[in-house]
C-alpha cells in the first residue's frame, strides 16, 4: 500500500529497518531479520527468533537448553561483525 518507505531503506541502520518493517502487520522480528540477511545482505544479523539457530548456538557453545537471549547473544558476541555468516554455518549444525 506504499506505507513502507522502501526507497532508502538499505541506507538505514539495522535497528531502524527492523522497527520500520515491524510496523507492517504480520512482520515480526524474525521476518525483519531474514529480510535484512537475505534481501539487504546485512553482515551482522543474529536472528535469535529462529529456533534452529538458538539450538545450534546451544550446541556449539555447550549452553543449557533454558538459556535466555542475553546468554545466546553474549556467547556469539565475538562473531561480530559477521554474525550473519556465522548464522549460516551454525544452521548447518542442526540441518
Amino acid at each position: 500500500n506504499g506505507k513502507l518507505p522502501l526507497r532508502g531503506l538499505a541506507r538505514k541502520d539495522d535497528h531502524e529497518i527492523s522497527e520500520l518493517l515491524q510496523q507492517v502487520p504480520g512482520i515480526g522480528p524474525w521476518t525483519a531479520d531474514m529480510f535484512m540477511m537475505f534481501s539487504l545482505n546485512r553482515p551482522d544479523i543474529l536472528p535469535l527468533g529462529d529456533l534452529a539457530l538458538r539450538k545450534a548456538i546451544r550446541i556449539a557453545y555447550q549452553l543449557d537448553d533454558g538459556c535466555d537471549y542475553a546468554t545466546l547473544t553474549a556467547a556469539t558476541d565475538h562473531l561480530r561483525p559477521w554474525r550473519t555468516v556465522a548464522s549460516w554455518y551454525l544452521w548447518c549444525l542442526v540441518d
